[in-house]
């Protein structure tokens, strides 16, 4: 037996494992920031996980409203990522009865953007690029708009329907 404790295990491997161990036990006990708090199950995901928050819907995708998982979305100033089409995508409730959807992904770096409701604007906290709610670029260092999406919204039956 070498003087690491495994057969046929080099120094390399030896530390590799450890390194790798040592992440998988820091990224467990961070875990995820949006699934802490009060909706948290107490060893797993959101106790909404049951209910995913997207849908397919013909070549488009939806949100039922109604599905608790959508409760970000409920008053105006509210946010939520999703992935669609391949893409992460911010979808944010600009008033009762209209929404924007946007590339979450900044045009400079790929950073998440996020909805600034002081500026009323997109903003990318790596470098300070902004875009309106068109996806338009207002201040750089990002030259090229975020992608934009067409939504229908059903406010009786609560549906948006995101069109891909």
């Amino acid at each position: 037996m070498g003087r690491s404790g495994c057969d046929g295990c080099s120094r390399r491997d030896l530390i590799r494992g450890l390194a790798l161990g040592a992440a998988g036990v820091a990224l467990a006990a961070c875990g995820r920031g949006d699934e802490s708090g009060p909706d948290a199950a107490p060893d797993g995901p959101p106790a909404d996980a049951a209910q995913p928050l997207t849908a397919p819907c013909g070549a488009n995708v939806c949100i039922d409203l109604t599905n608790p998982a959508a409760a970000r979305l409920l008053t105006a100033g509210g946010t939520e990522v999703i992935f669609a089409a391949g893409a992460r995508l911010i979808v944010l409730r600009d008033s009762a009865s209209s929404f924007v959807v946007l590339s979450d992904v900044c045009t400079h770096a790929g950073c998440a953007v996020s909805f600034n409701a002081t500026l009323d604007q997109m903003t990318c906290p790596c470098h300070g690029s902004r875009f309106d709610l068109t996806g338009a670029v207002v201040r750089g260092p990002a030259t090229k708009a975020l992608k934009a999406y067409a939504t229908t919204f059903d406010q009786t039956a609560q549906l948006l329907t995101i069109l891909l």
